[in-house]
């Protein structure tokens, strides 16, 4: 009896707190998977595995319960009018910090249902399926509509098939002698690719409260981000030829920055399938970690390797270029910083102060500096140690909204 209390305890809440700092969310964990998760189907497709019935990640442990409480009062409250037996997948808070947005999962699909944190009973947003194999994706314009990827309208059926296969699977290495990793459950025949196609198109939507919009055609997107400003969208999509020898991260993309009615302003970069080198610190050879910078209104940020990709088949002084470009992306891109190990990320604060990270998987190393963003000057180093090395880890730099509700 004393070991069965203890295995099946209550696992401690997950606790999230308003961007006002007068609420916190207490959402009641899930100490195991259910029997009824466990019993679900599941697809392995280019490196992901996903429920088909519900169009999201498999195997997700989720949450049973939103408490509500006043910091200052201590008054508190559970949220009601969630469907019975639904697993609740996350919550988003409204700009406004007044409401959160709730994903919940029934037994088929996902879907969006908003509650204040005065009013804690919960009503549906949408009647749309969200698109979640890749994760739920909310794009707030302001503190009341969002963008968001749903299943499209048109899906069904999903593909069926006939038992013999139509002809053979052909892969190609261009004559050339090319060493490949080893990946977990990529597409191997047509069939695959039929069915990744179904279940990772989405398309993208504008909700309001006055109704939804569809935005542009379906597509197989990767990722979505709105602008500080809150003027224009960065989209991320693969697209045809599959691989069959590297998950969908590698596929063939796209990267383009649209407006809030689609209307494409920049196709920022198109790349071929990568297949990144054997070894330590190799990535890939073109542009990547397209993001915004959040501290201006719509400044595009993305990195380039200096040497190819592979730092054993091309040494240089400098692994990685920081470059950014303004709106309307008609000028050169200029320099943000260089790196002289690969690039890891940039913890931005203004033009007169950012911090820079670079490590290397070879030497299991880590720097952190600090820099002027575009100034010229050689960052300076402030922590230089072992990734293994826990106790000197300077852990994280204490994030602030700035005026555009980005942290920095």
């Amino acid at each position: 009896q004393v070991i069965e209390e203890a295995a099946l305890a209550p696992a401690r809440p997950l606790v999230k707190f308003s961007k006002s700092n007068e609420w916190m969310l207490l959402l009641d964990r899930e100490p195991y998977y259910s029997i009824n998760e466990l019993a679900q189907p599941e697809l392995r497709l280019a490196g992901v595995r996903i429920n088909p019935q519900t169009y999201s990640e498999s195997r997700q442990r989720g949450y049973t319960c939103i408490t509500i409480k006043h910091l200052k009062k201590g008054k508190t409250s559970t949220v009601t009018g969630l469907p019975v037996g639904c697993t609740i997948m996350d919550t988003f808070e409204y700009p406004s910090a007044d409401r959160i947005l709730i994903a919940i999962k029934k037994d088929d699909g996902l879907y969006l249902y908003s509650a204040s944190y005065h009013d804690t009973e919960a009503k549906l947003v949408s009647s749309r399926k969200l698109s979640a194999t890749l994760g739920i994706e909310i794009a707030w314009i302001n503190d009341t509509d969002f963008y968001t990827l749903v299943v499209p309208s048109g899906n069904l059926l999903p593909p069926t098939f006939h038992s013999v296969p139509i002809g053979p699977v052909v892969q190609q290495n261009i004559g050339r002698k090319t060493a490949a990793r080893t990946y977990q459950d990529l597409l191997k025949n047509k069939q695959d690719e039929a069915l990744f196609d179904y279940y990772f198109t989405s398309q993208l939507v504008k909700i309001t409260s006055s109704g939804e919009q569809e935005v542009n055609s379906p597509a197989v997107y990767t990722g979505l981000s709105i602008s500080p400003d809150k003027t224009l969208l960065l989209v991320g999509t693969v697209h045809k030829p599959y691989s069959y020898i590297v998950p969908m991260n590698n596929f063939p993309s796209s990267t383009t920055i649209i407006n809030l009615e689609g209307q494409i302003i920049k196709k920022v970069i198109d790349t071929p399938v990568v297949i990144p080198a054997i070894g330590y610190d190799t990535t890939s050879p073109y542009p990547r970690r397209h993001a915004w910078r959040p501290d201006k209104p719509s400044t595009l940020y993305w990195v380039e390797a200096q040497d190819g990709g592979n730092p054993k088949e091309k040494p240089v002084e400098y692994a990685d270029i920081v470059y950014q470009q303004e709106a309307p992306f008609t000028t050169l891109a200029q320099e943000v910083t260089k790196t002289q190990k690969r690039f890891n990320r940039i913890d931005w604060c203004d033009d007169n102060f950012a911090l820079l990270s670079e490590t290397s998987r070879a030497t299991r190393t880590k720097r952190i500096y600090s820099f002027k963003p575009c100034n010229g000057e050689m960052p300076k180093c402030i922590f230089d140690l072992s990734t293994d090395d826990n106790y000197n880890d300077p852990g994280s730099p204490c994030m602030v909204r700035n005026q555009y509700d980005r942290n920095v």
